[in-house]
C-alpha cells in the first residue's frame, strides 16, 4: 500500500508540476482516488509486468483482423488492442494464429492477449476479460433481393421457408440457434464452414441461401472477396459485448485492472467511439439495407456491456 501510494503521489506531482494545488475537480465527494488513477492514465505508465511487452495473437476474421498485402495486421480488433495497451503502457507483439490453436495457448500462458471475444463461462476458467470496449451483432444475411427479405420476420421462420444456413463452425450464434442446432442439421438446414470468408464464398456459388455471422464482418467480407451486396434480415440472434482475453497463467488481476481503466479513459475521450464509427462505416456502406433493417442496425456507439 505505501508502495502504491508513493508511485501516486510521485506521478501526480510529476504530471501536474507547476499547478498550485491538486483538486479533484469534478468528482464526487469520496471517490478522489479514482478520479486520480483515471488521470494516471491520461499519460502511458510502465507497468512492471508489461516491461517484456505482451503477446497478442489474431486469426483472420475482417473487418476486425487480418494480415494485409504487406504482412501486417490491420483491422479494428487491431487496433483498439494498440490504442488500449498503448494507454496502459505496454508494447505488444502480434502475430496470427488459427483460433483454436490460439486459445490453447492463451490457456498455457504462452500467449498473454486474445482480442474480438464474447464472456463465455468455459472461457473464464482460463482467462480475465477486460471492459467491453465494442459490440457483436449476429444477424442472418441473404443476397440482395432474394425472397427471404420479405419472408423472413423473426427466427422460426428459417424452418417455415426452409433456409438453409451457412455458419463457421466456432463461434456464438445465440440463443435460438443453439436451441434449434440439432433441429436444423436433422432438417438439411444447416452448413458448417472452417471460416466466414469460406461461408461467403459457399452462399456466393449457391451451396445455401444465407449466412449467419458478425454484422460488420460479413458484409464486408462478401464485398471485398466476392464482389457481392448482401442483405440483413430482420432477425437479431445475438447482441454481446465483445472483450479483451488476458490468461491467467501470465497475466494478474493488477495488470487487468489497469487495462480496464485504460478503456474507461479512452471511451471518456472518443477515442474508442470513434475508432468503432470509423470501421461501422466502413462495413455498412458494402450493406443493403432495407429500411426495416436500416433502422434496427446500430451506426453509432453501443450501450456499454460490463
Amino acid at each position: 500500500m505505501y508502495l502504491w501510494s508513493s508511485l501516486v503521489s510521485t506521478v501526480v506531482t510529476v504530471r501536474l508540476k507547476g499547478l498550485d494545488r491538486l483538486k479533484c475537480l469534478d468528482c464526487p465527494k469520496g471517490v478522489c482516488v479514482r478520479c486520480l488513477l483515471l488521470l494516471l492514465f491520461a499519460f502511458p505508465i510502465w507497468a512492471k509486468e508489461c516491461q517484456q511487452g505482451l503477446t497478442l495473437v489474431y486469426n483472420d476474421w475482417p473487418p476486425y483482423a487480418w494480415t494485409d498485402a504487406f504482412g501486417q495486421p490491420q483491422g479494428l480488433d487491431i487496433e483498439a488492442s494498440r490504442l488500449i495497451s498503448g494507454k496502459v503502457g505496454c508494447p505488444l507483439s502480434i502475430e496470427a494464429i488459427p483460433a483454436k490453436r490460439a486459445h490453447q495457448m492463451l490457456k498455457s500462458g504462452r500467449i498473454d492477449l486474445l482480442a474480438g471475444a464474447t464472456k463465455l463461462p468455459q472461457r473464464q476458467l482460463y482467462a480475465h476479460f477486460s471492459l467491453a470496449y465494442r459490440s457483436e451483432e449476429v444477424r442472418i444475411f441473404v443476397k440482395q433481393g432474394h425472397q427471404a427479405v420479405t419472408q423472413v420476420r423473426q427466427w422460426q421462420d428459417v424452418f417455415s421457408q426452409r433456409l438453409r444456413l451457412i455458419l463457421p463452425g466456432n463461434g456464438w450464434y445465440g440463443a435460438d440457434y443453439q436451441a434449434s442446432k440439432q433441429r436444423l442439421s436433422q432438417a438439411s438446414l444447416l452448413i458448417i464452414s472452417p471460416n466466414a470468408s469460406q461461408a461467403v464464398q459457399m452462399l456466393a456459388y449457391d451451396r445455401g441461401d444465407a449466412v449467419v455471422g458478425d454484422s460488420l464482418s460479413v458484409p464486408f467480407i462478401a464485398s471485398e472477396q466476392e464482389k457481392l451486396r448482401l442483405e440483413a434480415l430482420q432477425p437479431v440472434l445475438a447482441q454481446d459485448g465483445i472483450h479483451l482475453m488476458l490468461s491467467k497463467v501470465s497475466v494478474d488481476e493488477t495488470l487487468l485492472e489497469r487495462f480496464n481503466l485504460a478503456i474507461e479513459a479512452l471511451e471518456a475521450d472518443g477515442s474508442l467511439p470513434a475508432l468503432r464509427r470509423k470501421w461501422q462505416q466502413i462495413s455498412y456502406a458494402r450493406l443493403t439495407l432495407t429500411p426495416s433493417v436500416e433502422s434496427d442496425l446500430h451506426f453509432g456507439d453501443y450501450p456499454r456491456a460490463p
